[in-house]
């Protein structure tokens, strides 16, 4: 979906974010699951999650009957814009700063999670690499300056052309 025709309604669930051509996750997870795997360097919470959603940051939840009840679910992406939207407060941005960013960052990943799984590349397996190429920056930028940490899928044939999918995006340029 292009970023122009994403809209600021607060009511926007991330379904909606998906657009008319984005896949179904394979596999979904509770807002509690999602803050444990978005707690990083700074803690994420459910209610951080409830809250950035009723702001509008994050696009909300679609409540389903999920692991024997009805939960908030979301898809494995939603952890990195979570951990997405930490990374920029940390840094003494708004809200309103961070809004725009979190949508972009949503379009990078869609894009990447859509290219992956037409690759034959399971979502959990992409979301799991994003999450430890996050980790892995966070933690090196913390001790030395890492420019760029990227994590690539690499493909190859029989005659042995290859191919390589990447799953993370360049560090953040803003």
């Amino acid at each position: 979906m292009p970023i122009a025709e994403m809209t600021t309604t607060r009511k926007q669930t991330w379904r909606d974010w998906l657009g008319p051509d984005g896949a179904e996750p394979d596999k979904l997870f509770t807002r509690d699951e999602i803050a444990e795997q978005a707690s990083g360097i700074d803690a994420v919470t459910p209610d951080d999650i409830r809250y950035w959603e009723y702001q509008g940051v994050l696009p909300r939840s679609i409540r389903q009957w999920h692991n024997g009840a009805v939960r908030a679910t979301y898809p494995g992406w939603y952890t990195q814009l979570a951990m997405f939207v930490r990374q920029l407060q940390r840094q003494g941005l708004t809200l309103d700063e961070i809004t725009p960013r979190v949508r972009r960052r949503a379009h990078e990943l869609l894009h990447m999670t859509v290219t992956a799984y037409r690759g034959e590349v399971p979502e959990a397996l992409v979301s799991a690499l994003n999450a430890y190429a996050y980790a892995q920056r966070q933690a090196f930028s913390a001790d030395s300056p890492v420019a760029h940490i990227e994590v690539a899928i690499r493909f190859e044939d029989e005659s042995g052309i290859t191919a390589a999918v990447p799953v993370v995006p360049p560090a953040d340029q803003e």
